[in-house]
């Protein structure tokens, strides 16, 4: 049987109400992405920083080490709550998938969230390799894995923005 009046009333209603949270939700994600992507292009610097610190430069200070960790975390926190408001943001509308601007930030976030995993191995992994001769070759794959992580993270900024 049709749904009754009723039942398309309360159908819409809920919708209605889903897509305001769904709205709400996303303008934070916005929001807290902005302030995300800045976060990580500060990590980006002062982990470069520390590279050239303990690997290049023969100084040896240890001076961005801290600071690095302590950016990378925020950095990982930020990160995973901007993905967990898109992830979970109901979706009263659905669409079919296309390629267009969301599907370029959905792919270059996948990306940037591969590079985030890696980097999340990566780090620890380097300290436990401290005085082994592969240690500044793993830090400059992590070097690089942060710059391709802002890279696709830029793609998928600039993709909504432009």
């Amino acid at each position: 049987a049709p749904p009754s009046a009723s039942e398309n009333l309360a159908a819409g209603l809920r919708a209605e109400r889903q897509g305001r949270i769904r709205r709400n939700m996303l303008n934070a994600h916005q929001v807290v992405g902005f302030i995300t992507l800045a976060s990580l292009a500060a990590t980006l610097i002062v982990g470069h920083l520390n590279y050239q610190d303990k690997y290049v430069s023969g100084d040896f200070s240890g001076r961005y080490e801290m600071p690095h960790l302590g950016l990378s975390i925020a950095t990982t926190g930020l990160f995973t709550g901007t993905g967990v408001l898109a992830l979970f943001a109901p979706n009263p509308y659905p669409k079919p998938y296309r390629f267009d601007r969301a599907m370029i930030h959905r792919v270059s976030m996948a990306l940037a969230t591969a590079g985030m995993v890696a980097q999340i191995i990566l780090g620890p992994v380097i300290v436990a390799r401290s005085g082994y001769q592969d240690q500044p070759r793993i830090a400059l794959g992590h070097v690089i894995t942060g710059y391709a992580t802002f890279a696709f993270m830029t793609a998928g900024v600039v993709s909504y923005v432009f």
